[in-house]
């Protein structure tokens, strides 16, 4: 979302540029070459996460879950139950 509001922001920049004094040329829009970049910032930025949960022995589990209660989910058919729980 970050990464899509920032590129609209520099691209309103260029289009009101003009009302400043600065006369810049018409610049396309590269979707390709943005889709490659954030993909790979989001890819990074999962890698962080990743690393940093577990850093703190945190246990992942994927699957699809249920809630049971409060401190219980329930993925795969494996009930688990901790203080926290991270979806």
């Amino acid at each position: 979302k970050k990464l899509f509001y920032t590129a609209a922001a520099h691209a309103e920049m260029v289009e009101t540029a003009k009302g400043y004094g600065l006369d810049l040329p018409h610049v396309p829009f590269d979707w390709e070459g943005f889709k490659e970049r954030r993909d790979a910032y989001i890819e990074r930025l999962n890698g962080i996460y990743k690393g940093n949960l577990a850093k703190a022995e945190v246990e992942h589990i994927e699957g699809f879950g249920k809630l049971v209660d409060k401190k219980t989910v329930e993925v795969n058919g494996r009930r688990v139950t901790a203080e926290n729980i991270l979806i």
